[in-house]
């Protein structure tokens, strides 16, 4: 997705850089709507591809944040639904260890994307 949304930019970027070098040719001839909507058409698509690079990337994102509380639920609820006593020792010893866990994670993600 970002290849697309970078290769829209590139073309969008010719557009302009021609439309800067022949502007007397373009002036001359009263191109400038033309010029004009094929720059605005290019610059549509590649918001279209930013939208959806932003959309995956924000969901993507929020899942990996909320994965514990969703372990949580995973292990819970078959217990709860079969009708056992939840234990608040081992729920809340399970709650500090996925926690733990994904905190970890998170700082070695959060570095990862800070050295790039």
């Amino acid at each position: 997705m970002k290849q697309s949304e970078a290769m829209r930019n590139d073309e969008r970027m010719k557009l302009i850089n021609d439309m800067v070098t022949g502007i007397r040719t373009i002036k001359s001839y009263a191109w400038e709507n033309h010029y004009s909507s094929k720059v605005r058409g290019q610059r549509a698509e590649q918001m279209t591809y930013i939208f959806w690079l932003n959309l995956v990337g924000s969901l993507g994102f929020s899942l990996f944040q909320n994965i514990g509380l969703l372990a949580v639920l995973a292990i819970f609820l078959p217990k709860w639904y079969m009708g056992e006593k939840l234990d608040l020792g081992d729920s809340f010893a399970l709650v500090a260890m996925i926690y733990y866990l994904f905190f970890s994670v998170n700082g070695l993600t959060y570095y990862s994307m800070q050295t790039i």
